[in-house]
């Protein structure tokens, strides 16, 4: 039985990185699915480009309002914010970004776009766990606050009002990683010779001013030129941060900086994540879940820097460093960043493959490829999803280790 699909790549901003989770569906698709792939022009690609690295047509996609998906049963796509304008849809799926969870600044961790999905899928176990207690948090509030009436909501066109689409069962489905870990390298690892340090912040917006690289870039930067001479260090702003009004004088000045130290780089080049990390052979980050990615792609653990108390501040923060220890190397001042930049510069094949590994077990399945569980979706199939973890309308969250190796 025919399933008719309908994939969008809707990823404000987005380049290859958000296309590529698009990218990783299309390549597992089941048998039976028929699937029309979309793209927005809130993107930073342009639909030929799209049509390019996915090999297949891509349709301008112009909003729900032209109904345009109501012929189709199920609708995935990258980006959080459209679930709320899907209420048409049999079935909705969001593709829950990284490899890791987030140091969310609220409590409820993204639920105000992710609580209007039926389902989420996710590739890491801490981000599961985090979606999932957020999404109850936000539920339950909204429910004891009594401000469970339809709420405002503005589309692209005008401002409507939207039903009750955020009090619903939403399924949080574990899948593997969508960049492929191929253990196979494992002999032709080795220590760098050359030093290049690369400064990921992530969103300002997804993160506490606090804890967010853009409020100390100003002292780090001349502490590593200094303690670090012979290195390269590049700095990679999050894409959208570029045009945030807040952080102009960030931006700029880095700029400055670039005419006072010669070994000092910007990155604005918006290529692929996985080009920066093969160029770096240290990764400094305040939360990205690209941090997590390069310790992926390069077998080399992250550098988090943490220059507060984080239990003073939301529970996906406190949480986030608590989940990842072990598999991160956490700094929470100026000397010990400085330390752990060398621990990591110095540390061991085998050190590093045990951080790895560490991470592989703990967060990822391992057995299980993405087309068993995008078959397991199909909404054609009538499968019983009540064994996966779920978080139902009234917010009680419903945690099952089914396809983890630990719990």
């Amino acid at each position: 039985m025919t399933t008719r699909v309908a994939i969008i790549n809707d990823y404000k901003g987005g380049g290859r990185t958000g296309l590529s989770y698009i990218k990783t569906v299309i390549e597992n698709l089941p048998n039976n699915w028929r699937a029309t792939v979309f793209q927005s022009d809130h993107t930073s690609l342009t639909l030929e480009e799209s049509q390019i690295l996915l090999n297949r047509e891509v349709r301008l996609y112009s909003g729900t309002e032209t109904g345009e998906l109501d012929y189709f049963d199920m609708v995935i796509s990258n980006d959080a914010w459209i679930g709320r304008f899907l209420d048409k849809t049999p079935r909705t799926v969001y593709i829950s970004h990284g490899s890791a969870p987030m140091p969310c600044p609220t409590d409820a961790y993204y639920a105000e776009w992710t609580s209007f999905w039926d389902v989420i899928i996710l590739a890491s176990k801490s981000a599961l766990k985090l979606t999932g207690h957020g999404i109850s948090h936000y539920r339950k509030q909204r429910l004891q606050s009594n401000s469970s009436s339809p709420i405002e909501r503005q589309t692209q066109y005008d401002k409507t009002i939207a039903p009750l689409s955020d009090l619903r069962k939403t399924v949080l489905c574990p899948v593997p990683p969508f960049k492929i870990i191929n253990k196979r390298h494992y002999k032709n690892l080795k220590n760098e010779d050359k030093l290049t340090i690369g400064i990921l912040p992530t969103s300002a917006a997804s993160i506490h001013p606090d804890l967010s690289l853009y409020s100390y870039l100003e002292q780090l930067i001349p502490t590593l030129v200094h303690e670090f001479p012979d290195a390269d260090i590049i700095f990679r702003p999050y894409p959208n941060d570029l045009s945030d009004e807040t952080l102009v004088h960030v931006i700029a000045r880095m700029n400055e900086f670039l005419g006072h130290y010669p070994n000092f780089y910007c990155d604005t080049s918006q290529k692929a994540s996985t080009i920066f990390y093969k160029t770096c052979s240290i990764i400094i980050s305040d939360g990205s879940t690209g941090g997590l990615s390069f310790l992926i792609n390069r077998i080399i653990p992250p550098i988090y820097f943490k220059p507060i108390d984080t239990s003073k501040y939301s529970v996906p923060t406190d949480s986030f460093y608590k989940l990842l220890e072990g598999k991160i190397l956490v700094s929470e001042t100026k000397n010990e960043l400085i330390e752990k930049i060398k621990k990591c510069s110095e540390m061991s094949i085998s050190d590093r493959i045990k951080i790895f590994e560490k991470y592989c077990i703990d967060e990822f399945i391992q057995d299980r490829p993405l087309k068993f569980f995008l078959e397991l979706l199909d909404i054609k199939n009538n499968n019983d999803l009540s064994d996966l973890s779920y978080v139902d309308p009234m917010g009680e969250f419903y945690y099952s280790s089914k396809y983890y190796l630990t719990k």
